[in-house]
């Protein structure tokens, strides 16, 4: 079995609110690592994996109260 590894960034958070403005969740925005992380030789993982995966996007909801702000951009 070959394993694959996602190398993602963390771009947005955007906060989930009630009808009374209590937070319930948040849903949190990834992007794939790219050019703009690159390290100076061009030869690190991140470099690696851009090059093969030159494009994702994933979108996560967290509704679980203890993690909510667990995460930061």
């Amino acid at each position: 079995m070959t394993n694959m590894r996602a190398k993602l960034v963390l771009q947005n958070i955007e906060p989930l609110s009630d009808a009374a403005g209590t937070l319930v969740g948040e849903t949190l925005s990834f992007n794939a690592v790219g050019r703009s992380r690159y390290a100076e030789g061009g030869l690190d993982e991140d470099n690696t994996f851009a090059r093969f995966t030159p494009s994702a996007y994933m979108t996560l909801t967290v509704l679980n109260p203890d993690l909510l702000g667990a995460y930061s951009t």
